[in-house]
């Protein structure tokens, strides 16, 4: 989890806020690879970002899915070494080989995969496949919730 290094099971819950008074106004779920060099990209990018997203209320949640090879499924110890490689203290950073978090009906992903999901109902609001460095929707998803 952010600001940890206990390993431990990451709950769809942990991140809901249906009032607000946890104050968590927007998820990002950053679905990635090692391999990918657009995943490694956006990782680099995210720690920069996070002293601001945090006040503002933003969590932001990296799904591994795979390791240093295409095709092979990531490990616990990918995670942990994605993790302190790019300096994500701030950033929960956990194992999903299962990639439950593919677009549905899509038959190609574009990775990273951006899940934006509205903390207060847990619905996705938006995905976005690659990175273009644009988290429009994110911002003005977490000044929304943080209004209401």
């Amino acid at each position: 989890v952010e600001n940890s290094d206990v390993q431990t099971m990451l709950k769809a819950e942990d991140y809901l806020d249906c009032d607000g008074t946890h104050g968590i106004n927007a998820v990002l779920i950053d679905t990635s690879a090692t391999w990918c060099g657009a995943c490694q990209q956006e990782a680099s990018d995210l720690p920069s970002k996070m002293p601001t997203w945090s006040t503002m209320g933003i969590k932001v949640l990296t799904l591994m899915v795979e390791g240093p090879q295409n095709g092979v499924k990531a490990t616990y110890q990918d995670a942990v070494n994605w993790k302190n490689q790019f300096s994500l203290s701030s950033i929960a950073v956990g194992v999903d080989p299962a990639f439950s978090f593919a677009p549905a009906g899509e038959s190609t992903i574009g990775l990273p995969v951006q899940t934006l999901v509205d903390p207060r109902t847990m619905q996705v609001v938006d995905i976005q496949e690659g990175f273009s460095g644009d988290y429009t929707k994110l911002l003005n998803l977490a000044q929304t919730n943080a209004m209401k």
